[in-house]
């Protein structure tokens, strides 16, 4: 349940703000013929902010309403808000692309109006927005940075605890503990001084996160058990499903199945009273995991199948993907092949979608930062040819000059050598001119080479990830086949050990370097002359960290457990004798 932590400051930043009951908006509803203008904005958003968990066409009906009322009298605070609240309207009507784009223009007006708190508001959600709908922690990462540094840069000590808390999740989710369990005390310190009640049930819930996650489950339900407690008095409905999950998940791994039951229905009952499909999703699909683990398989089914039907209809794909599998185990148990069979199709199908996916957001991920370094190597011939125009402007403003004075006294003669110099400055401006175009169709053309080798790099590293993937699985087929036959076994040992040497092979390895040599020239022997002890090993996850593949990748490549992976990662930190808070990835992109 490594996204739980995400999750739940998902629901943290979306749901929180619109607690109130249903009466509320009524009562305030009452009062708008009677207010124009600026408060007419402003109670218009707040109508809207109370029916968005119960209503949210009505919510982005009435927010967007305030927009354009906001607009036509330039109410900058309220334009702001407005974009805020047509986001969050977007958002609950499961249009989360809408949802962004408002955020964005929310944060960058409140920006202007040095509205910081808001601000802050919006980067937080488009960040746990990245994060948890589409599973881009790169963009997360983007988002609650520029939060942590308007908290930091306008002293906003009672905010700053949200950012602190959002960056160790994202930490927690990429398996770098340490990190986050450091984050998680940043925040801590601030919320012992601070009054927010909201961020302290966030907090208990993403420690509780943490212990689970380190397999200390004790002290994980101790701290879920105090973020339920906290959310129910704040009366936080996302806040209470998250945890009621979170807690399922601890009972089910503790086989207290009728304590995992209670949290599910309970989770599911308060889903039914709020529109937004993906708290349902969580309810159903964890009421599923009990049932099977209960053995009742068609109840198991059941819920399973609703929780599919939600996740395909919104188009959460990693998830779908994971329910399908456990949708074809609850079918193989209910002897029910045809089931199986198709769900476990579906499961592989959506499998590579994830993955096709993720290769598709590194390969932006590259074309992002080589566009960067473009647009960088374009300023600089920029500020070349500016450089020329003031050398030409100079040079024209002494020689005019030169033709007053001299002229004066000279003219005659002069007006030759003005002839003359006129010719010569014209001559020099076509060659410099010439030079300048010829470096543009050098600089364009290294562009190309490079944009161009990048892509096979990382095209060539990904299909290596691939192949040992599928590797992997066969090899793990022949041995299930293996266990359940013998008049196989012989041809099938045959067949392991053909695979297995297959992932012992060098040459792709060597093919691949030839690849990473020709776009980054000299690595290996800068690697080995300032680090001479380091082994064959070491210079290959050397590499795979320079391409930005995250463990997971790095271990299939190398044939190692992710595990593994980690611990060589840290001897490689000993070997280049790095402190603590020193980051690997970032002193081997400098090398």
């Amino acid at each position: 349940m490594r996204k739980a932590a995400l999750v739940s400051l998902f629901f943290m930043f979306w749901w929180i703000h619109s607690s109130a009951q249903k009466t509320q908006a009524d009562t305030l509803e009452l009062q708008l013929p009677f207010t124009k203008d600026t408060a007419r904005v402003t109670l218009l958003n707040k109508i809207a902010a109370l029916h968005s968990r119960t209503d949210a066409k009505k919510s982005l009906g009435l927010s967007l309403e305030a927009l354009k009322l906001a607009e036509e009298i330039n109410f900058k605070n309220g334009i702001a808000a407005s974009y805020r609240m047509v986001g969050l309207s977007w958002f609950y009507n499961n249009d989360h692309t809408k949802a962004l784009e408002n955020l964005v223009k929310s944060a960058d007006v409140a920006i202007a109006n040095e509205q910081w708190t808001l601000a802050i508001q919006n980067y937080l959600n488009l960040a746990g927005t990245y994060s948890s709908v589409y599973g881009n922690y790169v963009k997360a990462m983007e988002f609650y940075t520029k939060a942590l540094h308007v908290c930091e840069s306008q002293n906003l000590t009672y905010k700053i605890y949200d950012a602190y808390s959002c960056i160790a999740s994202v930490y927690l989710h990429q398996s770098e503990n340490e990190k986050a369990l450091d984050f998680y005390m940043k925040a801590l310190l601030f919320l012992e001084k601070a009054n927010d009640k909201n961020s302290l049930c966030i907090l208990y819930q993403n420690i509780g996160q943490y212990y689970s996650t380190i397999h200390k489950i004790e002290e994980a339900e101790s701290y879920y058990e105090k973020s339920l407690q906290a959310f129910r008095e704040i009366k936080s409905k996302g806040g209470i499903i998250t945890t009621l999950v979170m807690l399922s998940d601890i009972y089910r791994k503790r086989n207290q199945l009728d304590r995992a039951l209670a949290s599910d229905m309970e989770a599911l009952a308060i889903s039914e009273t709020v529109s937004y499909e993906r708290a349902k999703f969580y309810a159903y699909n964890s009421l599923g995991k009990t049932y099977f683990e209960k053995k009742e398989y068609t109840k198991s089914k059941s819920s399973l199948e609703a929780a599919a039907a939600i996740a395909l209809k919104i188009k959460m794909n990693e998830e779908l993907r994971d329910t399908y599998l456990y949708l074809a185990q609850v079918s193989n148990k209910m002897t029910n092949d045809s089931d199986a069979y198709r769900y476990q199709q579906l499961h592989t199908a959506f499998a590579d979608s994830v993955r096709s996916r993720e290769r598709m957001s590194q390969l932006a991920e590259m074309e992002v930062r080589f566009e960067s370094e473009r647009k960088e190597k374009e300023n600089q011939l920029l500020k070349k040819d500016n450089d020329l125009n003031k050398l030409y402007a100079a040079v024209a403003s002494i020689s005019f000059l030169s033709v007053v004075v001299i002229g004066f006294l000279f003219f005659n003669r002069q007006r030759i050598k003005i002839r003359s110099t006129k010719a010569i400055v014209e001559s020099e401006k076509k060659l410099l001119e010439a030079e300048l175009k010829n470096s543009q169709l050098n600089q364009l053309q290294l562009r190309k080479e490079i944009d161009f080798k990048n892509k096979e790099l990382t095209t060539y590293a990904l299909t290596m990830v691939q192949k040992n993937e599928i590797l992997e699985e066969v090899r793990l087929s022949i041995e299930q086949i293996l266990k359940n036959t013998d008049s196989l076994e012989e041809p099938l040992k045959k067949l392991s050990k053909v695979v297995d040497y297959s992932f012992h092979l060098d040459k792709d390895w060597d093919e691949f370097k030839i690849f990473f040599e020709s776009v980054h020239n000299d690595f290996f022997v800068k690697l080995k002359a300032q680090f001479p002890d380091l082994s064959g090993t070491d210079l290959k996850l050397c590499a795979l960290i320079r391409l930005n593949l995250n463990i997971k990748q790095a271990a299939a490549i190398l044939r190692i457990s992710p595990d593994s992976v980690k611990i060589a990662r840290h001897r490689l930190r000993k070997k280049f004798n790095m402190q603590t808070e020193d980051n690997l990835n970032g002193f081997i992109m400098n090398l």
